[in-house]
């Protein structure tokens, strides 16, 4: 398997299979997946960069979909390009795992009972 081919993280997957983000609290639940599976090493930089800008575009979409008509129009996009700025953030970037790595993370991880 290539580096760049790291499965997401379960969790994470079965969220975006599901098309179940549809509030602001599954964007809050997909970015908590993200960010752990990238600090346990499940996933590199790249992989979660990547997740990051669809996680935003789903944000995006549920604020608009949020927005009150009547109200005075919000630009979401300008509104969130303000937030971010115009400094690039400073990231660390993180190998990808390993095969090695990644058979060992899955032989420690605890399996969930289902049922």
């Amino acid at each position: 398997m290539a580096k760049e081919e790291m499965p997401v993280p379960y969790d994470a997957l079965a969220l975006l299979q599901q098309g179940r983000i549809r509030s602001l609290n599954d964007v809050v639940d997909l970015a908590a997946e993200i960010g752990g599976a990238l600090l346990r090493k499940e996933i590199g930089t790249t992989t979660a960069r990547e997740l990051r800008q669809w996680a935003e575009l789903m944000y995006t979409g549920i604020q608009a979909q949020q927005s009150d008509d009547s109200s005075s129009s919000t630009n979401i996009i300008a509104q969130l390009v303000q937030i971010a700025g115009t400094e690039k953030p400073k990231v660390m970037d993180v190998p990808e795992p390993t095969e090695a790595e990644w058979e060992e993370a899955i032989k420690t991880m605890p399996m969930k009972q289902i049922g």
